[in-house]
């Protein structure tokens, strides 16, 4: 018998193909709550009426031709359009990403933007003190601060990034008792280091990242000083 998904959240892109079909009403089968994205919404109602009748799971319908998520506060309104458009949006991404760089050589790593400075800001507060995402919100904006340093984007381009994370609700300023020799000693002990060397991913532009691993501590002590003094 294959594992329980009970209590877990299966979310299928594309589930009006024949394929995602099959993922959600095996995922349903085994106790999971099925998120269901496509563009055909009458097709993904049969599917999740489908999913409810074959197992009493619950079965969610997200139909991305609803509208654009043009404004982020739609999601704090609950806009399932714009909430099924991001959703899509990210895993769309992710999986792109990921297919051409299962092992994590190189191209993978971008998906940790924001995640470098946001996993020394998670274990030096408590693992659960901040919510992962509030974590890595404020590490993108750290990121962009330490690009726009090195004048790799523009002023305009970095307080656009804040003003983003800043519409997100998300936190934009270091704890206050966080030093740079906390980042760089939690950095160091993080699992995505490699041989000892820490590897940044900072943005070159509005959408574009690349991978840099000659910071030195000094250069992020100096960074965070600043940072926090403003």
């Amino acid at each position: 018998m294959k594992d329980s998904l009970r209590n877990k959240v299966v979310i299928i892109t594309g589930a009006s193909s024949g394929i995602g079909r099959s993922i959600a009403l095996e995922s349903a089968g085994r106790g999971a709550t099925v998120i269901l994205i496509a563009r055909r919404k009458d097709r993904l109602e049969e599917i999740a009426a489908e999913a409810r009748e074959l197992s009493g799971a619950e079965a969610y319908v997200f139909p991305t031709d609803m509208g654009k998520p043009d404004d982020i506060e739609k999601t704090f309104d609950h806009d399932l359009a714009t909430i099924s458009h991001i959703v899509k949006r990210c895993c769309e991404i992710k999986a792109a990403v990921v297919s051409q760089d299962e092992k994590e050589h190189g191209l993978r790593a971008i998906l940790n933007f924001g995640h470098t400075f946001g996993h020394a800001i998670e274990a030096y507060l408590g693992f659960g003190t901040w919510l992962h995402g509030e974590a890595v919100g404020l590490g993108m904006v750290i990121a962009a601060a330490l690009a726009k340093e090195r004048h790799m984007i523009s002023q305009a381009e970095f307080d656009s990034i804040v003003a983003l994370c800043q519409k997100a609700k998300l936190p934009t300023k270091i704890p206050e008792k966080m030093t740079g020799d906390d980042f760089i000693h939690f950095m160091r002990h993080d699992k995505k280091v490699r041989s000892g060397v820490i590897c940044y991913v900072l943005p070159t532009a509005l959408g574009k990242v690349d991978l840099y691993k000659d910071v030195s501590g000094e250069e992020v002590c100096k960074l965070i000083a600043s940072l926090k003094a403003e």
